[in-house]
């Protein structure tokens, strides 16, 4: 890859890394401080938020140090990316303009995946595609398939009224 390319795809990167950062911080504040949710609540209702921070670790790491240890990472991340930004966009929680950040958030999850997919995959060129599928999709596939089927439904027989919280919103 040229060198022109690398800086042009490390920029992408790290305005992506700052949008999830971003959009971490504000669904803290309002999970956190103004609807009074534990932590663990917060995680769990806002599943993005831990998604968006593995992510923009992992792209950091990569970024600075490529390599394919790093490259399933992310792979596997954005199977998280995909199914919890386009999953998110289906949760029924009452619209207010607070939750436009939220979907907003959803959007930049979705381009930072294809992002990954496209140019990690790319720069990798020695990855072939049935270590990509063992190594990173099939990894993410599974975490996906354990909080969908088990850490939800624990979660949410222990707390049934938790989507009440959200009626907190002015």
């Amino acid at each position: 890859m040229s060198q022109t390319k690398e800086i042009f795809n490390k920029k992408i990167g790290i305005i992506l890394v700052i949008a999830l950062v971003v959009n971490t911080i504000f669904p803290a504040i309002g999970h956190l401080l103004i609807l009074h949710f534990t932590v663990l609540e917060w995680l769990i209702m806002n599943i993005c938020s831990p998604t968006m921070v593995a992510t923009s670790i992992g792209l950091i790491i990569y970024i600075y140090r490529p390599n394919k240890t790093v490259a399933y990472y992310l792979i596997a991340v954005s199977i998280l990316l995909f199914t919890f930004a386009i999953g998110g966009f289906f949760v029924p929680i009452p619209f207010s303009i607070e939750m436009i950040q939220a979907q907003i958030a959803h959007v930049f999850m979705i381009i930072t995946g294809i992002y990954i997919f496209y140019f990690v995959y790319k720069d990798q060129t020695e990855i072939d595609t049935k270590s990509l599928i063992l190594k990173g999709i099939l990894p993410g596939l599974i975490i996906v398939l354990i909080i969908i089927l088990v850490v939800f439904p624990l979660f949410f027989s222990a707390n049934p009224n938790i989507w009440s919280k959200y009626n907190k919103f002015p």
